[in-house]
């Protein structure tokens, strides 16, 4: 959004409505704990794969990557897109009239478009369970 806040902006401007994970809810999921061992341990392809991603991206970029990618994920801000597809009762989500500004910033402003957002987790202990269950292959 900070390089070119256009796309959001026509997103939020659009007759349908979209549901946006603003960083302040998308920007806490990492996964640490039992929940990244569980995937660390799995046999399954497809985890050993995304296992061998994460850590090829670790190497490439370490100022983004956690200080240690065996023991925590690095923040994983798609995976709530993922989630509001399917559940919302994790989550709180309120109406907000939110305007992009011109150098990519969204605020609360009057002047804005009411957008149906996540606020804050309910319980962002059990979204990572939710989580490690999908990734893991354990729940479907």
């Amino acid at each position: 959004m900070r390089c070119d806040p256009r796309p959001l902006q026509w997103v939020l401007d659009a007759a349908w409505h979209g549901t946006p994970t603003p960083l302040d809810t998308c920007g806490l999921i990492r996964l640490g704990g039992p929940d990244h061992q569980r995937i660390l341990q799995s046999e399954h392809p497809v985890d050993r794969v995304i296992l061998e991603n994460s850590r090829l991206w670790a190497k490439r970029r370490p100022e983004l990557a956690p200080a240690n990618a065996e023991q925590q994920s690095s923040t994983l801000f798609d995976c709530a897109a993922v989630y509001l597809a399917v559940s919302e009762d994790l989550c709180t989500m309120e109406e907000i009239p939110i305007p992009v500004t011109s150098d990519g910033f969204t605020r609360m402003d009057a002047k804005g478009r009411l957008v149906r957002v996540v606020t804050e987790w309910k319980d962002i202990q059990g979204f990572h369970r939710w989580l490690a269950d999908r990734i893991a292959g354990k729940s479907s």
